[in-house]
C-alpha cells in the first residue's frame, strides 16, 4: 500500500469550500497537466434512497469540481420522497452529465444498490458516492491524479483503488473532527489483505477504482459484508491500495446513515463491550468475515500469494477448528486485531457455538 500525505492543517470551520494548498502550487499544476494530458471515461456511481435532505448540497458540490470530465451515474433504490423529483431536475440542468439506471421492483437496500452500479459500471474509472455528504471541490482532481498515478506505476491490468481521508460534520456540516482516522482512532495504512479480512479501513465514499479492480471484483456476492469492504480485499488481494492523506469529502453525521461513525473514547468502548458481549451483532458480523473470506478464496485462490491464501483460508474454516483452538488458529495465519481490546473481543467471539451451516474445509 502507498500513502500520499495531504496538507498538514484543515481549514478553519467556516472555510469548509476551499482547500489550502500552501505551496503546493506544484501539485495544482501537475493534477492540471495530467488531466489535460489523459481523457479517460470517469462515472460517478451514485446510490440514492429517500435522500431528498442533503441530496441537493451533494450534487451542487458534484458539479461545482473543478474536475468536470465525469458522468454522474445513479440508481434510486424506491424513494418515496423527492429524491427522483431532485434528480430529474439535475439531469435537465446539466444534460448528458447524468445518467439514471433503472430502479428495482422493491427496496434492496444500500450494499445490494452499489453492488447494481457496480454491475453497471463502463468508465476507466469509477467513483463511490454517498448521497449525503459534500465533496470539497478538489475532491475529483485529487482522487483522480491519485489512482491515475498508480495507473502509471503498475500499468491499467493490475487492480486498483485509491481512498481519501475525510472531515466529519454534523447535519448542518459544522465540523466534528478534521480528520475521519483520527476522529475514529483507527489505521487507513492496515490495508493489506491480511489486515482487511477483520476489519475495514477503507471509507466506501472516497473510493476511486480502475476498470481492472471493478471487473475483478464483480459481481458483488451477496456474502460481501458491504461493497466498499468487498472492493478494498479484491484490490489488496490482486493488486494495490494507495490512502490520499487529504479530507476531500465533508462526511455528514445524522443519525440516519447507513454506516455512521463514533468518536472514540468511553462510550464507544462501552457500546462495543455491549455488542460483543450482550448482542449478536458482532458476532453477526465475524460470521460475515468468515462468508466473504470463503468466496475470495473460492473465486481468487489461483491469484493470491501464500500467506494470503494461508490467512483467507483460516478465516474461511474458522469454524471447522475447536473453540479454544480457534484464536491461535488465526493468529497463526497472521490474523489479529490491532487493539487490545479487539483481541480479547475476537478472542471471545471465538469461544461461541459455531454456526449450523458448515463450510467446505479450504
Amino acid at each position: 500500500m502507498r500513502e500520499t500525505r495531504g496538507a498538514e492543517a484543515w481549514p478553519a470551520r467556516g472555510c469548509f469550500y476551499r482547500l489550502v494548498f500552501a505551496g503546493k502550487g506544484g501539485f495544482i499544476l501537475g493534477i492540471g497537466l495530467i488531466i489535460a494530458k489523459i481523457r479517460s471515461s470517469v462515472e460517478i456511481l451514485l446510490a440514492t434512497h429517500n435522500g431528498e435532505r442533503y441530496l441537493r448540497p451533494l450534487l451542487d458540490s458534484l458539479f461545482a469540481q473543478s474536475f468536470v470530465n465525469f458522468t454522474v451515474v445513479i440508481r434510486d433504490d424506491c424513494s418515496q420522497d423527492r429524491t427522483e423529483l431532485i434528480v430529474a431536475d439535475f439531469a435537465a440542468r446539466h444534460p448528458g452529465r447524468i445518467k439514471v439506471l433503472p430502479s428495482p421492483k422493491r427496496r434492496s437496500g444500500a450494499a445490494a444498490n452499489f453492488a447494481a452500479l457496480i454491475a453497471a459500471a463502463e468508465a476507466d474509472f469509477v467513483f463511490l458516492c454517498d448521497q449525503d455528504d459534500v465533496w470539497l471541490p478538489e475532491k475529483m482532481a485529487i482522487s483522480f491524479a491519485a489512482i491515475r498515478r498508480l495507473v502509471e506505476i503498475h500499468g491499467p491490468e493490475s487492480p486498483l483503488l485509491v481512498h481519501t481521508d475525510l472531515a466529519v460534520v454534523d447535519a448542518e456540516l459544522e465540523l466534528l473532527g478534521a480528520s475521519l482516522h483520527e476522529y475514529a482512532a483507527f489505521d487507513p495504512r492496515r490495508s493489506s489483505l491480511r489486515a482487511l479480512l477483520l476489519g475495514n479501513v477503507v471509507t466506501g465514499c472516497t473510493i476511486g477504482a480502475n476498470r481492472a479492480l471493478y471487473m475483478s471484483a464483480r459481481p458483488v456476492p451477496e456474502e460481501a459484508v458491504m461493497y466498499d469492504h468487498w472492493l478494498a480485499q479484491v484490490a489488496a488481494a490482486l493488486g494495490e491500495i494507495e490512502f490520499v492523506d487529504e479530507p476531500t469529502i465533508l462526511y455528514r453525521q445524522h443519525g440516519r446513515n447507513v454506516i455512521g461513525v463514533q468518536p472514540a473514547g468511553v462510550v464507544r468502548f462501552l457500546k462495543s463491550v455491549q455488542r460483543t458481549l450482550l448482542s449478536s451483532a458482532t458476532f453477526s458480523v465475524l460470521l460475515g468475515y468468515s462468508d466473504q473470506a470463503r468466496i475470495i478464496l473460492e473465486r481468487y485462490n489461483e491469484g493470491l500469494e501464500p500467506r494470503q491464501r494461508k490467512a483467507v483460508a483460516a478465516l474461511a474454516t474458522v469454524w471447522n477448528v475447536p473453540r479454544l483452538r480457534r484464536y491461535a488458529h488465526l493468529r497463526n495465519a497472521g490474523l489479529r486485531k490491532p487493539s487490545l481490546f479487539g483481541k480479547i473481543a475476537l478472542f471471545l467471539l471465538l469461544l461461541r457455538r459455531r454456526p449450523t451451516r458448515e463450510w467446505a474445509r479450504a
